[in-house]
């Protein structure tokens, strides 16, 4: 006879009118873990990941894709095989076009965006994986 522990759940449900993803229904936030050792903190690594993949760009966090930052970017987009030529630094339209195939490879979907600007939690989030892709190819 063996007792089952209790599965702690924690869970997180927000709705607001048209919130929901690409605005199709009130879901603005719907996560739960189920049964983990550290709960909040899995909720917390869940609600980064949504953050990225489902909602749009807080507007005080977009920069022009510029200068250095724009020659950071076509670089990763070069070595991740998204953008063959560039003149780096010029944020041209083949630019655009790799960073929006980039991004909906990545499942930045909500976050794309063809104004030459960029979003800096996107950029973090781009930054953090192409450092984790470099590794795994060492």
């Amino acid at each position: 006879d063996r007792q089952l522990a209790p599965a702690i759940v924690v869970a997180v449900k927000v709705v607001r009118a048209g919130g929901g993803y690409g605005g199709h229904d009130d879901r603005w936030c719907e996560l739960s873990v189920c049964d983990h050792p550290t709960p909040i903190a899995e909720l917390e690594r869940l609600y980064a990941i949504y953050r990225l993949t489902y909602l749009r760009s807080d507007p005080g966090q977009l920069v022009p894709l510029a200068g250095e930052l724009a020659a950071e970017v076509q670089a990763i987009l070069h070595e991740r095989g998204f953008l063959a030529g560039y003149a780096a630094g010029d944020c041209d339209a083949g630019t655009l076009r790799a960073l929006h195939d980039f991004m909906g490879w990545e499942n930045y979907d909500e976050r794309i965006r063809d104004d030459g600007l960029i979003d800096l939690e996107v950029l973090a989030d781009m930054r953090l994986r192409h450092a984790a892709w470099r590794a795994s190819r060492a």
